[in-house]
């Protein structure tokens, strides 16, 4: 983030998952000159083709948080083809989109499959709603409202997104560092601050760091 103070621009926009980005990004920037976007596509990298497969997506949103500037409608002109938006508050969908990727995310990495299986598995359904709603109680005690049901969505984005690999499922084959920090981690540690339990979000958090640590050793 340092570095980006010496660059001059109007405007940084950012896409990482999760959250603590787009924070470090105000807190060295200023509010005024970042944005998020919350890129809804399903995209993944073959290693037998060698090249990106796009699998499906919908709507993205971009934003900053209670603020706006002409800049953030001049690049969504430019970004029409992936049907983004420009609303004016970024939070509730940064939000949704952090519920989609703490049950995708993390449940397709554990179990080493696509997204849609998350849809044709009944016996995952429960899970799915219990670490949305658990998101959802962590945002609702932020004053934040989520703008659609966010274990809906989990599914919603799951059966769009069906042949999709996770980017943390991509990273858990590679022996990569995941975004699990920033994503189930993130939402651990401000129900902890907050005393609003997330033992779902803890369970699969944990999961996941260890399949971090014994990747490549069995």
């Amino acid at each position: 983030m340092r570095k980006l103070r010496d660059i001059s621009f109007r405007l940084a926009v950012f896409t990482q998952n999760g959250l603590g980005v787009l924070e470090a990004a105000e807190e060295a920037l200023g509010r005024n000159s970042v944005a998020q976007l919350v890129l809804n596509q399903g995209i993944f990298y073959d290693d037998e083709l060698r090249e990106f497969v796009w699998v499906g997506g919908s709507r993205s949103y971009l934003g900053m948080k209670k603020k706006s500037q002409s800049a953030l409608y001049e690049l969504a002109e430019y970004l029409r083809v992936l049907d983004v938006v420009v609303v004016d508050d970024i939070e509730p969908y940064r939000w949704l989109k952090l519920a989609v990727n703490a049950a995708i995310n993390t449940l397709t990495a554990i179990l080493r499959v696509p997204n849609g299986f998350l849809v044709k598995t009944v016996e995952l359904a429960d899970i799915v709603r219990k670490v949305a709603r658990e998101v959802s109680e962590v945002a609702g005690k932020l004053g934040i409202d989520l703008p659609s049901d966010p274990a809906a969505e989990v599914f919603r984005v799951a059966e769009k997104t069906a042949g999709n690999i996770s980017s943390t499922l991509a990273d858990i084959r590679k022996c990569r560092k995941t975004e699990v920090d920033f994503i189930n981690g993130a939402i651990v540690e401000l129900g902890r601050k907050l005393l609003i339990p997330t033992p779902y979000n803890e369970l699969l958090y944990s999961l996941v760091k260890s399949l971090e640590l014994v990747c490549g050793s069995v």
